[in-house]
């Protein structure tokens, strides 16, 4: 099955960006899960950070969640320590904080726009 709604990711300076928009099916979740990881692996060496940018996102799928929980075991265990996620949708930001609880030492945060993340990323230096 082709891929619905769409994601972009970047790099720069140790913090991941990911920018997601539409609605999701499985086959966007795994592809953008395979691409954050390769992302990642570029840096992955010292502590990193990211930004999820989900103002534009409209959910997926419910077999979502499962992979999105490993993928922030594996963020965590590969040296994420701070997570900024930008969601102005109050359903979607539910279902994140009950996903955020599997952290055990990265620290997250949610913000209703993108500045207000930045800026408290870089007072996490």
């Amino acid at each position: 099955m082709d891929e619905h709604g769409g994601y972009s990711l970047s790099s720069e300076n140790q913090v991941v960006t990911l920018r997601a928009t539409g609605a999701w099916n499985i086959e966007t979740v795994n592809s953008c899960c395979k691409a954050f990881k390769a992302t990642v692996e570029q840096i992955k060496n010292q502590s990193w950070s990211c930004i999820i940018e989900l103002s534009d996102w409209e959910l997926g799928p419910p077999e979502m969640w499962t992979e999105i929980i490993a993928l922030n075991i594996w963020s965590e265990v590969n040296n994420k320590k701070f997570e900024a996620v930008v969601i102005t949708n109050n359903v979607q930001r539910y279902f994140f904080e009950q996903l955020h609880k599997t952290f055990i030492n990265a620290q997250a945060k949610f913000f209703n726009n993108e500045i207000d993340a930045i800026t408290w990323l870089n007072a996490q230096k």
